[in-house]
């Protein structure tokens, strides 16, 4: 059989062990082998269990990574990607998904 013709992933939940402290959101990155033909990746994320966002861009054939930027404040957040494919016997092979988080040690804490 083929690959699925569309497919998403999704995270765990992050907090950074703390949900109750404010953190902030920079970007997302997906990293990934060259898109074969008629594959497309979208990352998504959604802030403290709202609406799923998706990113503006989209990778494409022969793209290796994509980015996101979220650049928002969250108490959790989680993120992934969609993707379509051309039901060709030709999987995306994805290498990682991982988000930039900035903890804002400067504010007051509880």
């Amino acid at each position: 059989s083929g690959t699925s013709t569309s497919f998403l992933w999704k995270s765990l939940q992050y907090d950074a062990g703390c949900p109750a402290s404010e953190k902030f959101a920079c970007r997302i990155g997906i990293y990934f082998d060259k898109l074969p033909t008629n594959t497309t990746i979208t990352p998504i994320y959604r802030i403290d269990d709202g609406p799923w966002v998706t990113g503006t861009g989209t990778a494409i054939i022969d793209e290796r990574y994509i980015t996101c930027e979220v650049n928002k404040r969250f108490h959790e957040i989680q993120y992934g990607f969609t993707g379509t494919s051309g039901n060709d016997l030709l999987t995306p092979v994805i290498k990682q998904v991982s988000i930039e988080v900035r903890p804002l040690n400067e504010e007051a804490k509880l």
